[in-house]
């Protein structure tokens, strides 16, 4: 009985660490996250997300991407986004750049942290979805040497892509950067 409970404990904690492995990274140090978060991010994105224009979408010139912003943040004057004193949204569209190819630059990237093995920005969270019918993916970033999270999602489809980044210092930018990022719109010019 004692080697069965053994064995059935062991395959439980093979399947944890498979399923987390792919879609969460453990960050490197126990002093990660300055605001001592768990060590294990989940952004609970579903798989796939639906959004809907409302009178409270702003639309971001020169882009056909249109956002709800956070209460408090304000429209930035130096970047195509909204911000406070320590959280920035910024939304770039490549009109003649496909999604695929911007998201294998950010597979190498993944690959070139994991094969770094640095703990001063490891991969947080990590996952591909489906955006408003466009195929999508988002990063979480964390550098330790900062306190600072960056997160980065684009999506598009073979004509245009679009990459929004947000950064912050804090868990509550940390949400309000996913909250608006999930409340993006789109419409080609």
């Amino acid at each position: 009985m004692r080697h069965r409970t053994i064995l059935l404990l062991s395959i439980l904690g093979i399947l944890i660490f498979h399923g987390t492995r792919h879609h969460t990274a453990t960050i490197g140090r126990d002093d990660a996250w300055s605001y001592q978060e768990p060590l294990l991010v989940d952004l609970h994105i579903p798989d796939q997300v639906t959004t809907h224009r409302s009178p409270l979408h702003l639309h971001l010139a020169g882009t056909g991407v249109s956002l709800v912003p956070p209460d408090g943040y304000e429209l930035l004057a130096s970047m195509n986004g909204y911000g406070n004193a320590d959280t920035t949204i910024d939304v770039v569209e490549y009109g003649q750049r496909s999604y695929m190819d911007k998201k294998g630059e950010i597979d190498q990237y993944i690959a070139y942290l994991a094969k770094d093995k640095r703990d001063d920005q490891p991969v947080a969270y990590h996952k591909d979805f489906r955006f408003n019918g466009y195929p999508a993916s988002v990063i979480c970033l964390s550098d330790t040497t900062r306190s600072r999270t960056a997160i980065y999602m684009i999506f598009g489809d073979e004509h245009f892509c679009v990459a929004m980044t947000g950064t912050t210092t804090s868990v509550e930018g940390r949400e309000a950067i996913i909250q608006t990022m999930l409340t993006a719109t789109y419409a080609r010019a």
